[in-house]
């Protein structure tokens, strides 16, 4: 199975790593990329995604923001928070109860972020093959 991945993150360069990241597993592909919440929320009102890696300070609205109108629209897939130390607390509560599978603190290596999909796509696995 290839799991479709959006990422949320106003930082080009961030965004370029996070996708390099990503794409590093043939499981994972990122099919769209935004700049922010109300361009990732109108490609989510007409596509589906597995996964969403989320920057929690986005231009137009936080990641609280995002979540509840993400599931306003009845869309519930699983998240990846991404923050800064100062806003872990914040995404620590908003993880817990809005779906977030794991967070991951900015700066970030590659070791730590592999280890987020791939606590993504064991649980997905368990889900699915029980």
């Amino acid at each position: 199975m290839t799991y479709r991945v959006l990422i949320l993150e106003d930082d080009p360069m961030v965004a370029a790593i996070d996708r390099q990241y990503v794409e590093s597993d043939r499981r994972f592909q990122v099919v769209q990329v935004c700049k922010s919440g109300g361009q990732a929320l109108e490609y989510l009102a007409k596509q589906d995604v597995e996964l969403i890696v989320l920057d929690y300070y986005t231009p137009e609205m936080n990641g609280q923001e995002f979540l509840d109108r993400l599931h306003t629209m009845g869309r519930a897939p699983a998240v990846i928070m991404v923050t800064y130390g100062p806003a872990i607390r914040i995404s620590s509560a908003l993880c817990s109860a809005g779906g977030c599978r794991t967070i991951v603190v900015k700066p970030f290596e590659f070791v730590r972020f592999r280890q987020a999909w791939t606590s993504f796509s064991a649980a997905e696995a368990a889900v699915q093959f029980g």
